[in-house]
């Protein structure tokens, strides 16, 4: 009887959690932003450039990363969400040109992404495997700051080794 009391308990329980955000990717219209924008603030006050792998989103809280991929070629980028948008109908999300430009969309101006959340390891394991991808020249890139937490971050910090 107590088992059975369990199940049942643990069956609406797991109805009301948000499983659905983390098991299946949201699929929708991407956009990127214009150069015109550069140097602008966005809704978590930093100013946006280029080179950047940020993104607006409507509902993700801001400091998320999401994991945005092209699902004609496969190739996927990881970005924070720094902004809210977009501001127009049937798009889920705006990216920054250089993210744009590593899922290879830049040319269609707008392309269908399938949008997951990304956890921190999942995070860590997607730049050692993308790290010469991601750093070319000058790229600000949303990662870990002193405290291992991804959530207000904005600049890369590879740990360097002490001197005793």
């Amino acid at each position: 009887m107590i088992n059975k009391l369990i199940k049942i308990a643990v069956i609406f329980l797991i109805g009301f959690l948000p499983m659905n955000r983390v098991f299946s990717g949201d699929v929708g219209k991407a956009s990127y932003y214009s150069y015109k924008l550069t140097g602008k603030r966005m809704s978590n006050g930093a100013r946006y450039h280029p080179d950047s792998l940020f993104c607006a989103h409507r509902n993700y809280p801001l400091g998320s990363l999401l994991k945005v991929r092209n699902p004609k070629n496969n190739k996927e980028v990881i970005v924070k969400v720094t902004d809210r948008g977009p501001h127009v109908r049937n798009r889920i999300i705006d990216l920054s040109y250089r993210a744009a430009k590593l899922l290879e969309i830049t040319g269609q101006g707008i392309a269908l992404v399938e949008i997951t959340p990304v956890l921190e390891n999942e995070f860590k394991l997607f730049v050692e495997r993308n790290l010469s991808q991601i750093f070319p020249s000058k790229v600000y890139l949303p990662v870990i700051n002193k405290t291992n937490s991804i959530k207000d971050s904005l600049t890369l910090k590879i740990p360097t080794a002490k001197a005793h």
